[in-house]
C-alpha cells in the first residue's frame, strides 16, 4: 500500500528485518512506525518480549521513509546505534523517537540525532544505560534544542550536572523533564530550567518534572520553581532532601501542581501497577 502513513506493529513478534525492509521499500510515505514490545503480552507469551526487528529493518526505514515523523522502538533491544544513526540521517523530519530499554544505544547515535533531527519534539532514552554526559551535551548543542518538548532519561545514573544543566538551559520549550534515578544531579539543574525567566520574562512551559531518586535536590529547588512563572502540573521529589515544611509551602504557593515526596501515589487515584518495562520503579505522581 504505497499511500500507507501509519503502522503499529507493537507486540507483533513475527515481524523480521526482511519483512520490515519490504514494508519500508513499498510504503515510502510512512510517517509513523511503532515496533515496541507489548507490555500486556509479556506475561502471556515470553517470546514477544523482544521484537525480532533488528538493525537492518530500522536501517531500511531510514533509507526509504524520508517523511518519517514518529518512530517508537521501546523494548526493541536488537537494534543498535548504527541503525538509529541511519534514521537520523535519512529522516530529517523526525519529531518523536522512543528508545526505552534499547540497550545498544550509545552516545554516537544521540549525537547524530542532535545533528540531523532539528524538528525533534520527544526523546525517550529510559534505561539506555550506555548514554552518558557526552550525548546530552551534543543534544543541547544540536538543532533540536529549540524544539525539544519532552526528554526522558530514566535510570541513566551516569548523567551529571555537567550535561544536564546545559540541556535544561538551552531547551527552552521543555514540557516534560524526566530524570528518575539520576542521583548525580543537583539543584543546579532546576535552577537552569528557571534561569532565563527573570531576564526575559518568558513563561516556563514545563508541566511535568520527575526527579525521583535525585538525592541532592533540596528546598532550594522549590524556591526556584516558585520564583519563576512556571506552569508546572506534576512534580515528583521522592527520595530527595526536600523538607516536609518546604513541600507544604510549595503546595500552597502552587496549588495547581500535584507534588509528591513521601507518598507513593496521589490519594485521588487508585494504586496502579507499572511493569518494569515502562520504568525502573513505580510512578509516584499521577494526574
Amino acid at each position: 500500500c504505497p499511500s500507507l502513513e501509519r503502522i503499529n506493529l507493537a507486540g507483533v513478534p513475527l515481524i523480521t528485518c526482511k519483512g520490515m525492509a519490504v514494508l519500508a521499500r513499498n510504503c515510502q510515505h510512512l510517517k509513523s512506525v511503532d515496533i515496541s514490545s507489548d507490555i500486556q503480552a509479556l506475561s502471556d507469551n515470553p517470546r514477544s518480549r523482544v521484537p525480532r526487528v533488528g538493525s537492518d529493518g530500522i536501517k531500511a526505514i531510514g533509507h526509504y521513509c524520508k517523511n518519517l515523523r514518529v518512530l517508537r522502538c521501546n523494548g526493541a533491544s536488537r537494534i543498535d546505534a548504527s541503525s538509529i544513526i541511519e534514521v537520523a540521517k535519512g529522516c530529517p523530519r523526525l519529531e518523536v523517537l522512543t528508545l526505552r530499554h534499547c540497550h545498544r544505544i550509545t552516545d554516537e547515535c544521540i549525537e547524530a540525532i542532535g545533528r540531523y533531527c532539528p524538528l525533534l519534539r520527544e526523546l525517550d532514552l529510559g534505561c539506555c544505560l550506555d548514554v552518558s554526559d557526552a550525548a546530552m551535551l551534543a543534544l543541547s548543542q544540536g538543532g533540536c534544542a529549540q524544539t525539544l518538548e519532552s526528554i526522558d532519561c530514566t535510570g541513566l545514573a551516569s548523567l551529571s550536572d555537567a550535561s544536564m544543566v546545559p540541556l535544561a538551559s538551552h531547551c527552552t520549550k521543555l514540557r516534560r523533564f524526566i530524570v528518575r534515578g539520576c542521583p548525580q544531579l543537583s539543584d543546579d539543574v532546576v535552577s537552569a530550567l528557571c534561569r532565563t525567566t527573570c531576564s526575559t520574562g518568558r513563561v516556563i512551559f514545563l508541566e511535568e518534572l520527575d526527579m525521583f531518586g535525585v538525592k541532592s535536590i533540596s528546598d532550594r529547588s522549590l524556591d526556584h520553581l516558585v520564583a519563576c512563572r512556571m506552569t508546572l502540573r506534576t512534580a515528583d521529589f521522592k527520595g530527595s532532601r526536600i523538607s516536609t515544611n518546604a513541600l507544604k509551602s510549595f503546595s500552597r504557593r502552587m496549588p495547581h501542581c500535584v507534588s509528591s515526596k513521601e507518598c507513593r501515589f496521589h490519594p485521588r487515584h487508585k494504586q496502579a501497577t507499572y511493569k518494569q518495562f515502562r520504568d525502573v520503579s513505580p510512578c509516584c505522581v499521577c494526574l
